[in-house]
């Protein structure tokens, strides 16, 4: 069965930074996923993942690996949605 990890989202209205604390975690042990409405980071037995509400810019985002932690740094696709960008229930994602 996988692992959280501890995680911390802090958002701002054009972009959000997701840090993600995962022991040892290196570029070659992290599994990290990222499209224009989910992000993954699988690094066994640690498995974080969210399903985002609005879409994100790839191209812009980025993700990072450094001292026991995995920083996601994305940037909406529009300024326009709301700061509150939650991750989607899985009422949500049956309906998109």
């Amino acid at each position: 069965m996988p692992i959280t990890p501890a995680y911390a989202w802090h958002e701002a209205l054009a972009s959000i930074s997701v840090d993600i604390k995962i022991r040892a975690v290196t570029q070659s042990s992290a599994d990290i996923l990222m499209t224009d409405c989910y992000v993954k980071v699988n690094c066994a037995p640690h498995f974080f993942e969210a399903d985002l509400y609005g879409e994100i810019d790839t191209r812009k985002s980025s993700a990072s690996v450094g001292q026991d932690a995995v920083k996601f740094f994305l940037i909406k696709d529009r300024e326009d949605m709301p700061e509150n960008f939650p991750t989607l229930d899985a009422l949500q994602l049956e309906s998109r």
